[in-house]
């Protein structure tokens, strides 16, 4: 029962700091996107905090996951502004038009001569 209780708070942290983030990146995301990026960006702020070296008490390692989570928001925005730029061009079926040989006279009908 204990893990239940660890993972619901864990969606509430998460929610808190995907909300908090999203204000500071001043992003219009959900519930659902802001659980997503509290986790995941308290996972990346982590990551990149012991990399550097960076820890310490609770309130240091909060301020980290909201740094995390702006960071992958920043990620995500920045994917979304640039989604047709990242891609290649998508090449669509062109309809070939007539060429006008006539020198802008329409074409004799050689079928219906009376």
């Amino acid at each position: 029962m204990e893990w239940v209780i660890n993972i619901l708070v864990s969606l509430a942290v998460g929610a808190l700091i995907g909300w908090l983030a999203g204000i500071i990146m001043k992003s219009k995301g959900g519930l659902v996107q802001n659980i997503i990026v509290g986790i995941v960006g308290s996972v990346v702020g982590g990551v990149i905090a012991k990399a550097v070296g960076i820890g310490g008490g609770w309130i240091v390692e909060l301020l980290i996951a909201i740094a995390g989570g702006c960071l992958v928001l920043w990620i995500v925005n920045l994917i979304q502004k640039n989604k047709g730029k990242l891609l290649p061009p998508r090449h669509k079926a062109r309809r070939e038009t007539p060429k006008n040989d006539h020198n802008g006279k329409e074409p004799k009908n050689i079928l219906n001569q009376n």
